[in-house]
């Protein structure tokens, strides 16, 4: 394997970051073969080879450097190269703007040594995004549960901060096993880390600190998933102590779905409690203080994934509703009788572009519920109506134009998603 050597007079700008990145990849691909095998010394000697490795921590050093862009501060390669040296030698860093990036440099490593590893082990019902990837499989889930089951289910949200001074750090370290030479790393880090941000978001000249607080959060975000990774298991045995007729649809429909600062609980069952009682017990397990925790119970409602809220729940009929309403404002108005009459005036492509428009605003703004059996459905609904129209106010000419422009409904679903 490419062993990169660096001296004290190498220049940041000459570095060969192909060669760094394939190293990388390669590493954290026979990081995620060893766990999935579970073996577990080979993951640990990778670990440690990654915590001291040369390319980890100039990988490190240039993508937390990158995200500060963002925030139109720019960090020279100079800087750069201090902060990477500052890992070697004995000289200390004085800048307490280049102190505080060299401490969200070793958060990205930490998050590098955990992500592969526990990416093997996470569950895959209560994932939803690891780097912001959204899972599309918890969608359909959703959709399945607000499209058909609402009526039948109890929906009880939990929403929590996660402050790192209330974590459970012997927990944690614990569940990421007593045995990992890693383990001491993580526990000396989150002992400092409150205390650490806490000072230097007073030093910090720039708002820099406390907004990058927000997108550096990656660590955080695994070390969450670590906390509560195990629920499914937890959940599914005790059901099976609580209930004699016990069987696996009745775990199907109970469902838990996790995403940022909240949790939802779907229930179709009476374990309802039972549910909300394991999980607060967890999250006293995981956490010193669960005062930041409220349960609250929800009737028809949905999760909005895109906004992260919570807001009302429309069914599909109602959704429907809202781009049938739309279109038709498109084809017809009301005269001063309050009567819809027809826009007569307008053309057939200007009234294909307007539809087409506004669809695919609501596609994608109910993508979250809506799958593609309900897109379908409601295309064709739009092109009954929209052929009525044309039939009875427009020529024959603009009839046979309305049917070679028609839209395959399969390469629209491709163009939203």
């Amino acid at each position: 394997m490419y062993s990169l050597k660096i001296n004290n007079s190498f220049q940041w700008n000459s570095l060969t970051w192909d060669q760094i990145y394939t190293k990388y990849f390669l590493i954290q691909k026979q990081i995620h073969n060893a766990a999935l095998k579970c073996e577990y010394n080979k993951v640990y000697k990778l670990q440690n080879y990654v915590a001291n490795s040369y390319e980890i921590k100039l990988l490190a050093i240039e993508h937390i450097c990158k995200s500060f862009v963002q925030y139109k501060y720019y960090i020279s390669s100079e800087e750069k190269k201090l902060i990477f040296q500052s890992f070697y030698n004995n000289n200390k860093i004085t800048c307490k703007n280049i102190l505080f990036i060299k401490e969200k440099v070793q958060q990205h490593i930490l998050y590098l040594i955990h992500q592969s590893d526990w990416k093997v082990k996470f569950e895959p019902t209560i994932e939803s995004k690891i780097n912001n990837f959204q899972v599309h499989n918890l969608y359909n889930r959703l959709t399945d549960f607000f499209d058909i089951k609402l009526n039948k289910k109890s929906v009880y949200c939990l929403t929590y901060t996660m402050y790192e001074k209330y974590i459970n750090i012997s927990y944690l370290a614990n569940k990421i096993l007593k045995i990992n030479p890693i383990s001491h790393k993580i526990k000396k880090w989150f002992d400092f880390q409150y205390y650490w941000e806490e000072k230097i978001n007073n030093i910090f000249v720039l708002e820099i600190s406390r907004q990058f607080t927000n997108y550096s959060n990656n660590l955080y975000n695994i070390y969450e998933k670590i906390l509560f990774n195990g629920l499914e298991w937890h959940f599914l045995i005790s059901m099976q102590m609580s209930n004699t007729s016990y069987n696996y649809y009745i775990f199907q429909n109970n469902n838990i779905f996790k995403e940022r600062n909240n949790w939802l609980i779907l229930s179709s069952t009476k374990n309802s409690n039972q549910y909300i009682n394991n999980l607060t017990t967890i999250l006293d397990l995981c956490f010193y203080n669960t005062n930041p925790f409220r349960i609250s119970l929800l009737n028809n409602c949905q999760y909005n994934l895109h906004n992260d809220i919570l807001s009302t729940f429309q069914p599909r009929q109602e959704i429907q509703k809202i781009i049938l309403s739309e279109i038709r404002q498109i084809l017809y108005h009301k005269n001063i009788y309050n009567k819809w009459k027809p826009n007569i005036n307008l053309s057939l492509n200007n009234c294909l572009n307007r539809i087409n428009t506004k669809f695919i605003k609501w596609s994608k703004y109910y993508s979250n519920i809506l799958n593609e059996y309900t897109i379908q459905e409601c295309y064709e609904i739009i092109d009954t109506i929209l052929y009525r129209w044309v039939k009875k106010y427009c020529n024959i000419s603009e009839i046979f134009k309305l049917k070679n422009n028609k839209i395959k409904i399969t390469d629209f679903i491709k163009k939203i998603y």
